[in-house]
């Protein structure tokens, strides 16, 4: 069980991360930006306990299913106050879709008051090229007869492209089909060993590729 006090003590912007550094789960997508041509995948991120893939993880919230598996849209993360892991298969009770376990999301409903939390990111290697943000807000109040909790989130996250770090980009990237021996396409690069924009698009993309035949 991890309580609200576990959750913020590991300093995470989503709760993709906070799946992700649980050491049963595997695979999790928690990536925030791969390259310019793909979608950001680190939006959508799927409980995955012992590796057997997300169909088998159920993942509900105060106990009941949800109609998406992507734990960074359940709730809020200010408004959860702890999460529930049962790790060694419920499939008895809940059927096929809970072979590796249930992660239950449970909500703080006895809050009273008003908390606001902000958290930012900026790389230290570079300056204002890239920024990730998010802060959130959360009231409470109740009596002896009822009690209402609110939440609410607020997440903005940078562009940061593959050409915006050329140190990082002498590494070899490329793509293969399925032939045999494939052909490859493999980015054309500056002197200095950055990608290079060769149509003057301002976007790295097929244009900027060269084929060439597998040399094996």
């Amino acid at each position: 069980v991890l309580d609200a006090t576990n959750i913020a003590e590991q300093g995470a912007a989503n709760m993709g991360d906070i799946i992700k550094n649980q050491t049963f789960n595997y695979g999790t997508v928690f990536a925030t930006n791969t390259t310019a041509r793909i979608f950001q995948e680190g939006l959508s991120s799927d409980a995955n306990l012992r590796g057997l893939g997300s169909g088998a993880t159920l993942t509900l919230v105060n106990g009941r299913r949800t109609l998406t598996q992507n734990v960074n849209n359940l709730l809020p993360q200010i408004a959860i106050a702890r999460i529930e892991t049962v790790k060694d298969g419920a499939s008895a009770l809940y059927g096929s879709d809970a072979v590796a376990g249930v992660v239950n999301f449970v909500p703080d409903t006895t809050f009273e008051g008003l908390q606001f939390e902000v958290w930012g990111l900026t790389p230290k290697q570079e300056s204002g090229d890239y920024t990730e943000s998010q802060w959130q807000i959360k009231a409470g109040a109740g009596n002896d007869r009822a009690h209402i909790v609110a939440a609410f989130e607020h997440r903005e996250r940078g562009i940061l492209k593959w050409r915006d770090r050329p140190a990082y980009n002498l590494k070899q990237y490329g793509a293969s089909g399925t032939g045999n021996p494939g052909t490859w396409n493999v980015p054309n690069r500056n002197p200095d060993g950055s990608l290079a924009d060769v149509n003057g698009d301002g976007t790295f993309d097929a244009g900027d590729h060269t084929r060439l035949a597998d040399p094996g």
